[in-house]
């Protein structure tokens, strides 16, 4: 009955995704390896593999005397072009066998995507920068001549989704660049690229895009701190279009939290029909074998079946800049745990698709003991895909006592050619409908 309602209420609804990359601007340079610990300074400091890679960017345009910068004084840039803060890197799997096995999973021809995301975060990091600080000031601060004047914090991840297998026999290409501005925020555009061929351009296969919300902060207070305007004409406006429209879908979700607000009138039938397939699932559960009672075919699966709970303690060593824990590590650690959930769940390994509005909440302190808790919360009518929620929450061994942290939302689909359907999952307490519900929202958003 569940399956029914679904499918009647998303039967007007079509998945679309993007299908044009980042325009390749004008002026754009190519380096070596030897340039990324200049031009990418906070993937180099995270990434071993890119410090292999091979990296493009666009030099800023030539200072006369009138607006050359001095030292203690404009530190942070005028209002900035897109392309100013624009940046790629190329990983070179085809190539580098040794790159290769860094990032290969055990099957041998697949990325591992927890990796990839990781990076993907700090390469974010690296285009706000570029667009917030004035270049000869960051050049000053890549070489320690000088602090940098901002610290940079990612506050959410919005909408990546993988169109096609993550391969890891073709070059990896990631590009990006600041495409919205607000007065303290900044919306970077991160392209998640496959090489097929070894000229510029040729081959180039677009594999998802991700829009990262960064907020820029004073590094001594961490109060926040002003960022510079964004020019560019139409492709500009259409950006700021964008975003604005993404902004009002993630507060949508957030002003209709089913933590805040009851379910809406419409959601009702749906949840009297949960209670009605737990009122059966636990009448099949109390009949026991001696009964002729039968599970029915492709029955849910509760929910709590495919938690996963890890513990762990917060080390420097996966520390940023500004002292807290990299935000990338915690995606990678989250992401991992999402794909046991789905494996638990569906007894095969599960394919990550994407995740939906990543959230980074408070900043998790280094040393702090964390809890890393992940379930599958809804699997589509058609079984076709599966919503993972995995929470970060500081924990108190000696009250057991959590202070939340931050929420992902991961999205997984059946590996290609495999037949069998993906089993519903089945809410049991309340707090599990709500989840239920939440991540039925977002399925249902995501698919208009």
């Amino acid at each position: 009955m569940i399956r029914r309602l679904l499918t009647r209420l998303s039967s007007t609804s079509t998945s679309s995704s993007s299908s044009s990359a980042l325009r390749v601007p004008a002026g754009v340079v190519k380096g070596t390896p030897d340039d990324v610990r200049n031009k990418l300074p906070l993937l180099y400091d995270l990434s071993d593999g890119a410090k292999r890679g091979i990296p493009r960017w666009v030099d800023p345009p030539t200072k006369n005397s009138a607006d050359t910068n001095t030292l203690g004084t404009a530190l942070l840039a005028p209002p900035r072009k897109r392309s100013a803060s624009w940046l790629e890197i190329t990983y070179p799997f085809s190539t580098d066998v040794d790159l290769r096995t860094l990032y290969m999973l055990a099957d041998g021809t697949s990325l591992r995507a927890g990796r990839f995301l990781e990076e993907l975060d700090a390469f974010a990091a690296d285009c706000s920068v570029r667009h917030a600080v004035d270049p000869d000031v960051l050049d000053e601060c890549v070489r320690g001549i000088r602090t940098k004047p901002i610290a940079i914090a990612t506050v959410a991840h919005d909408g990546l989704s993988i169109f096609s297998a993550l391969s890891a026999m073709h070059d990896f290409r990631l590009r990006g660049a600041v495409v919205s501005v607000g007065t303290t925020s900044m919306e970077v555009r991160t392209d998640v690229l496959q090489v097929n061929g070894e000229d510029e351009g040729e081959g180039e296969v677009l594999l998802g895009s991700c829009y990262t919300i960064m907020v820029a902060r004073d590094p001594n207070t961490f109060d926040k701190a002003a960022v510079a305007p964004l020019t560019g004409g139409t492709e500009c406006a259409d950006f700021e279009a964008g975003a604005r429209m993404r902004q009002a879908r993630r507060k949508a979700l957030r002003d209709g939290n089913l933590k805040i607000k009851p379910p809406m009138p419409d959601e009702v039938p749906i949840l009297h029909e949960i209670f009605r397939e737990a009122q059966n699932s636990r009448q099949f559960r109390q009949a026991g074998d001696d009964e002729d009672v039968r599970k029915p075919p492709f029955a849910p699966i509760p929910m709590n079946v495919s938690r996963i709970r890890n513990l762990e303690i917060m080390q420097p060593k996966n520390q940023n800049r500004n002292g807290h824990m990299f935000g990338g590590y915690l995606l990678r650690r989250a992401l991992e745990a999402a794909w046991l959930s789905a494996y638990k769940h569906t007894k095969h390994p599960m394919v990550f698709a994407g995740m939906d509005d990543v959230t980074f909440g408070r900043p998790v302190e280094v040393g702090k003991i964390v809890e890393i808790s992940s379930r599958v919360a809804f699997v589509d009518p058609e079984g076709s895909t599966m919503r993972v929620f995995v929470d970060v929450n500081h924990i108190s061994l000696k009250s057991g006592r959590l202070e939340p942290r931050c929420e992902f939302h991961f999205v997984f689909v059946p590996p290609e050619g495999l037949m069998v359907r993906t089993p519903q999952v089945q809410p049991v307490t309340y707090a599990q409908t709500l989840m239920w519900l939440e991540s039925r929202r977002r399925w249902l958003a995501s698919s208009s």
